[in-house]
């Protein structure tokens, strides 16, 4: 275990309790941030976020800011009694306790078709109207044929951003702004997409530290909540620089994915709340659809590959002022990525 921090810490064993045989249980429980089912394709491409056919970013702390409207829960289900003869079910519980663990919200019961003694669990909640506060998640499986059952609960968080910046201002260990450790290239790849020609005229005309007294004054401007010590906007945009180099980049050393239209859209319009990843489509090149629900404008934006290569540029959006396409919205709304996939 590394920490910056406090150092390194190594552990000679770890005591992992063994594999219960002889009835059903729930294990590998955890809260995401976005959670989507791609099939076989993902290992190679993310093999941190891939489990059993999905891309589960998790939320490794289980908390969630108070304007964020769904958590998303993964899971998984052993040893149910599976015939391949006969059709079978089980079924998923949900259910929301507050902090003294008393029922708050019953979000109900599904059931799902067995396609083995194994199957895995993945649910979406809406949590934009809970209060902020600490809560739990209790799930729980139900076997159909033999009426064995288990159940978890997942502790979840819901607080306010300025909750957690003044937990980290009031801490005896001082928190490193990770602005401060950026080079000033990247300080200035992470403004790009949002100034006008006229700021990117007197930003080149300037030397170092007058680049970097600019750049200061742009973020003291953008910073929603100056009440607190960081820039929340600030923050949020370089963890957004730096998804886009990780998974957008077509270097090795991983770059250069912010340049990339991908990674524009991505610092522009900020993470997608749905995504279709077609690889091998019957028809053209692979493609890349994002949905965005809350702009007012549109919320779609189309890349495709157009040398096989990674080199997804964007071919479609209904975003005003981005690449517009007859021919993809015509497929959008006739329906064309659902039907090939």
């Amino acid at each position: 275990v590394k920490s910056k921090l406090s150092g390194e810490y190594f552990f000679d064993s770890i005591n992992i309790n063994p594999p219960v045989k002889d009835k059903l249980f729930i294990a590998g429980t955890c809260l995401a941030y976005q959670l989507q089912f791609v099939g076989e394709k993902s290992p190679e491409e993310a093999p941190l976020m891939y489990k059993n056919g999905y891309n589960v970013l998790v939320n490794p702390v289980s908390v969630y800011a108070e304007n964020d409207t769904i958590a998303y829960l993964y899971g998984e289900v052993f040893n149910l009694d599976y015939n391949a003869d006969n059709d079978s079910y089980y079924l998923v519980s949900i259910s929301i306790l507050d902090n003294t663990e008393n029922l708050y919200e019953r979000l109900g019961s599904r059931k799902q078709k067995k396609s083995g003694s194994s199957s895995v669990i993945a649910e979406s909640i809406d949590i934009s109207n809970w209060p902020n506060g600490n809560y739990k998640i209790e799930l729980s499986v139900y076997d159909l044929s033999n009426s064995q059952s288990d159940t978890v609960l997942i502790p979840i968080n819901k607080v306010s951003p300025v909750e957690v910046l003044a937990a980290m201002e009031t801490s005896t260990v001082k928190y490193e702004n990770p602005y401060d450790t950026l080079s000033l290239a990247v300080k200035l790849n992470l403004v790009k997409y949002f100034l006008e020609d006229s700021q990117k005229k007197i930003l080149n005309s300037l030397s170092d530290s007058g680049q970097i007294n600019f750049l200061d004054q742009y973020w003291k401007e953008h910073d929603d909540n100056p009440s607190t010590s960081l820039c929340e906007n600030q923050i949020e945009m370089i963890h957004l620089y730096n998804y886009a180099n990780q998974y957008f980049s077509n270097n090795d050393v991983k770059t250069n994915g912010w340049r990339t239209d991908r990674g524009r859209i991505l610092m522009t319009y900020g993470l997608w709340d749905e995504r279709d990843e077609i690889q091998s489509p019957r028809i053209g090149n692979p493609y890349d659809v994002w949905y965005y629900r809350g702009l007012k404008s549109g919320g779609i934006f189309v890349f495709e590959d157009w040398s096989g290569n990674d080199d997804f540029r964007l071919v479609h959006s209904d975003i005003y002022g981005e690449v517009f396409s007859k021919v993809w919205d015509d497929k959008i709304k006739q329906g064309y990525i659902e039907m090939l996939e």
